[in-house]
């Protein structure tokens, strides 16, 4: 028998087991639930007390593993965990980054590697041991008091944006002939679009808990939705950011009608309520163009409608039955939508990328970008309670 020790960048359980007490294991990173989206990776604990020091102390630890629920997302994470074990000690993670950097888009910039090395210090460095990065208030039920976790400064987020936009002023055409440095610069912008999105959301739950007036509620509400429309438009610039890739394959398995619809109802079901009574909505949700402009979107819009009711005839918000209403209106229905023809052979197009990204830094510097200081946010228990 051979042991998997999934989690080990995180949850190590040989060091408690005195390496499973003999038991051949083998060292593996888990990384993602769900196939969810969003820039996350532990890759610091890959080095720190990680793989190198399992096999240095332990002779039956016999090999290192990947054994992600999803894949299609953080390239760098599993380039990184599949390559570095084969040296002889840790490297130098920010060599190695600026190393990445050169051969992901085949050329050396230092605009590239300073945004590289933001994001090194940022998303993919874990100083809090987050088992489960799929939280993201964007994407999840509206509720009140809802947070992203957030375990890194976004403003190096944002400025990695900026640096790759003015990479991309030196070399207008990249974007036509680098489908990976179209990809890498779509989901910056995502990412820092979703941090945008938490930070008036803050102002409006605040304004909301406080009883205030409507009309401060109102401009971050509109600002809210400008996010949403945002980030639907930037990801319509990526060809793996298109949630009809995902239907049209889906019903490209079915023989029949009958079987290509229910195939596409599958489909739309484990990336949005995952089972008919919506067992655990958004496990394997996916920010995709598409599911912005018909699922999160109204969810979103359902929920100021109703923040707004409340305040206006003073009365209390009921999440229950919100959330049932939600279910019946807006996440169900979305369940069973067929897509037409011509959405399903619909292709990324990158004519508007320069625009949105420059929208996207022009909100950031409204917004995040004014923050002098952070707050770490992780609750795990909290990833259910939707």
């Amino acid at each position: 028998m051979i042991i998997l020790d999934n989690i080990a960048e995180v949850i190590p359980i040989y060091p408690q087991t005195d390496g499973y007490f003999g038991q051949p294991f083998i060292w593996c990173i888990l990384h993602n639930y769900g196939g969810v989206n969003g820039m996350f990776g532990s890759l610091n604990r890959i080095n720190q007390h990680g793989v190198f020091d399992a096999r240095n102390q332990y002779p039956n630890m016999l090999g290192i593993g990947v054994a992600p629920e999803g894949i299609e997302q953080n390239d760098i994470v599993y380039d990184y965990m599949l390559e570095v074990p084969w040296y002889d000690q840790p490297p130098n993670q920010s060599e190695w980054f600026s190393r990445y950097s050169q051969r992901r888009y085949g050329i050396e910039d230092q605009h590239l590697d300073h945004a590289w090395q933001l994001l090194r210090k940022s998303v993919y460095y874990d100083p809090i041991g987050i088992k489960n990065h799929g939280r993201y208030s964007f994407i999840s039920r509206p509720r009140p008091h809802s947070h992203s976790m957030l375990w890194y400064d976004p403003r190096n987020v944002s400025n990695a944006l900026r640096l790759f936009s003015k990479f991309m002023e030196k070399n207008p055409k990249i974007i036509y002939r680098s489908d990976t440095f179209v990809h890498d610069l779509v989901d910056i912008s995502r990412q820092t679009l979703q941090l945008i999105f938490d930070y008036h959301y803050k102002i409006i739950d605040n304004a909301f808990e406080q009883r205030q007036q409507i009309a401060i509620l109102y401009e971050s509400i509109n600002q809210l939705k400008n996010v949403l429309d945002l980030t639907e438009s930037i990801l319509q610039s990526c060809q793996h950011c298109l949630l009809y890739n995902w239907i049209h394959d889906a019903r490209l398995l079915g023989n029949d009608t009958d079987e290509k619809d229910f195939n596409e109802w599958q489909a739309r079901t484990q990336i949005s309520i995952w089972g008919p009574q919506s067992n655990i909505a958004n496990y394997a949700a996916k920010q995709w163009s598409g599911m912005f402009h018909y699922l999160f979107k109204p969810r979103w819009e359902l929920f100021f409608t109703e923040i707004i009711d409340c305040l206006t005839h003073n009365r209390t918000y009921k999440g229950k039955e919100f959330r049932r209403k939600l279910f019946e209106t807006i996440d169900l229905p979305f369940t069973y939508q067929k897509a037409e023809q011509q959405e399903l052979v619909k292709k990324a197009n990158v004519y508007n990328l320069i625009s949105n990204v420059d929208s996207v830094i022009t909100m950031a510097a409204k917004s995040i970008d004014l923050q002098s200081n952070f707050k770490y946010y992780y609750n795990d228990t909290e990833r259910w309670l939707e």
